[in-house]
């Protein structure tokens, strides 16, 4: 577009990730203008200086953030110079108007100059203001025409732009809400490595002293019942240099099977490490963490 003279794309401090300007340009310090990122401010009559924000959001359950902005700088000295030769067209169509018939050029001057130049210049505030829908709706064939038309096209093609940059932007959210959700499943998974036995599926040795600290302390705060119970299994180093890890890794799969479904929900298993096994069983007394470790011995035999 060759009205564009100057892009540029800055983060949410205001610094210049990117910029572009047309070759030829006269507004040197435009890489310097304030940083705006909800007004229009001009730097001088022959610019139109756009600045919108670059927002990202639809992610649930957090707040729109703003990541950046894109200015646009417009040359508007072509329509500048035609609003002047208006101007002075106006001026000798006034004169000579007044002096032929001041009412009726009075009429005329309302009708085709004033009125129309008065709806251009509202549009363009609009315009100036971020109202993208702002159009001259002047349609006449004369000067004042011509402007409407030049007016109409440069508001046309900065709203072009505008859409780009929104459509634009929600592919922008969307890859961040897909990025941020395949991340949360990866944080989710590492976790549950991090705290799990690899091969029985109970808690691991870290994991489990963990728990320990967090219900000893609630124990002790509250006075609440807290047993801790701890198993191996019997020969279980000579059952791995006869028949094999693998085969030792079956048994232990199985034990940790068998405990599993001895325990409550509230209850805590954990691998402790070989072929021991600890348990953790919140507001069970002694006698009760017996009874249970009684039924596991069973079912193991």
């Amino acid at each position: 577009n060759e009205r564009l003279q100057y892009v540029a794309l800055l983060d949410a401090e205001g610094k210049v990730l990117g910029e572009a300007r047309r070759d030829g340009g006269t507004w040197g310090g435009l890489v310097n203008l304030p940083v705006s990122v909800s007004s229009t401010k001009q730097a001088t009559d022959d610019v139109l200086v756009l600045a919108r924000p670059v927002v990202m959001g639809s992610i649930p359950g957090r707040p729109d953030r703003l990541v950046g902005a894109m200015r646009l700088v417009m040359d508007t000295r072509a329509t500048t110079a035609k609003i002047g030769r208006v101007q002075q067209r106006m001026s000798m169509i006034a004169a000579v108007v007044v002096l032929c018939a001041l009412p009726l050029a009075y009429a005329l001057v309302l009708r085709t100059l004033v009125k129309p130049v008065g709806r251009l210049a509202r549009a363009a505030r609009r315009l100036g203001e971020g109202d993208f829908s702002a159009r001259s709706g002047i349609h006449a064939t004369d000067e004042i025409g011509e402007l409407a038309c030049a007016f109409d096209t440069m508001a046309g093609d900065v709203t072009a732009m505008r859409d780009e940059l929104v459509r634009t932007n929600e592919l922008l959210e969307e890859k961040v809400a897909e990025r941020t959700e395949q991340l949360q499943e990866s944080m989710t998974k590492m976790k549950t490595m991090a705290e799990t036995d690899h091969l029985t599926g109970l808690a691991n040795r870290r994991r489990f002293g963990e728990l320990l600290d967090r219900y000893f302390g609630e124990a002790s705060r509250y006075g609440f019942d807290l047993t801790c119970c701890m198993c191996d299994l019997d020969h279980y180093k000579e059952l791995n240099d006869t028949l094999g890890h693998q085969c030792g890794d079956e048994v232990l799969v199985i034990s940790a099977e068998v405990i599993r479904e001895a325990l409550r929900s509230s209850d805590i298993a954990a691998r402790y490490g070989g072929d021991e096994f600890v348990l953790l069983l919140p507001h069970t007394s002694v006698d009760r963490g017996m009874s249970v470790a009684q039924r596991i011995r069973r079912e193991m035999i």
